[in-house]
């Protein structure tokens, strides 16, 4: 039982590292292209039109603050802690 977790378990890595290791090959491809693109004329607000979302930078909006209120013990109304 637990060889055959520790079998399923080296497979399954063995198939991420070679995932990753595909998508590196084809990212590098895809930002050959992109240059060669941009070298042949394109500008890059064309290809950013037919690239995909992951080449694309978008602003960010900026987070939203939300400001907590300030809590001023010395001018509290209510009645000191008592003492143990």
């Amino acid at each position: 039982m637990h060889v055959n977790a520790a079998s399923n378990i080296a497979q399954a890595v063995t198939a991420h590292v070679k995932a990753e290791h595909h998508l590196e090959q084809t990212q590098a491809t895809e930002k050959q292209a992109f240059t060669d693109a941009l070298e042949k004329s394109w500008t890059q607000t064309e290809l950013n039109k037919i690239g995909s979302r992951t080449r694309r930078r978008t602003r960010k909006s900026p987070k939203k603050r939300i400001q907590k209120p300030i809590v001023n013990r010395a001018h509290n109304n209510a009645p000191p802690l008592a003492s143990r």
